[in-house]
């Protein structure tokens, strides 16, 4: 018992390194925003002349008397993974995690949230500088993921507390 005390203060800090690590991984490990596959279209009315598994393919293919492009298709589920299945996971996985009052709940959530972004802001500093705008290009969308996870925290709190007051009214009937 001394030594899962001794570590109780530290419960919220590793949880939110945890939850900022999930993060990280959901976006390394999702599905990519577009697909290998590439189009090559070319005038008139860039009509649809071939697909090709990669851009080097299609790049090499593409005729140089015409006006032709190549092109590569956005993946529909990537904004699916992004907008639903991320802010879920992190709430509930948040939720599981995390200890006290709501309030410290979500400061902690968005702690380990915020503290990955700024970790991968570092990496691709120094490694990608397209990645840093990238990264800024998209931080309206962090705003939401953080607001979301938020809520389903919140939520999955006061469904657990709905579900515990029900089954304590229904076990002293």
């Amino acid at each position: 018992m001394v030594f899962i005390s001794a570590f109780r203060p530290l419960r919220n800090p590793l949880a939110a390194f945890a939850i900022g690590a999930l993060f990280i991984a959901m976006g390394v490990f999702g599905p990519s925003w577009y697909k290998k596959e590439t189009e090559l279209r070319c005038d008139p009315r860039w009509k649809l002349m071939a697909i090709y598994p990669d851009m080097a393919a299609c790049s090499a293919a593409m005729p140089q008397a015409r006006q032709c492009g190549c092109s590569t298709l956005p993946n529909e589920w990537a904004p699916l993974f992004s907008n639903y299945f991320v802010p879920i996971v992190l709430g509930i996985v948040a939720w599981l995690l995390l200890s006290g009052r709501q309030l410290t709940r979500v400061a902690w959530l968005n702690a380990g949230f915020w503290g990955s972004i700024f970790v991968m802001g570092i990496y691709y500093a120094f490694t990608n500088a397209e990645g840093v705008e990238g990264l800024v290009l998209s931080f309206s969308h962090f705003i939401y993921v953080a607001l979301a996870a938020s809520g389903v925290l919140l939520f999955c709190r006061l469904l657990a507390r709905g579900i515990t007051s029900l089954l304590q009214t229904r076990a002293h009937s």
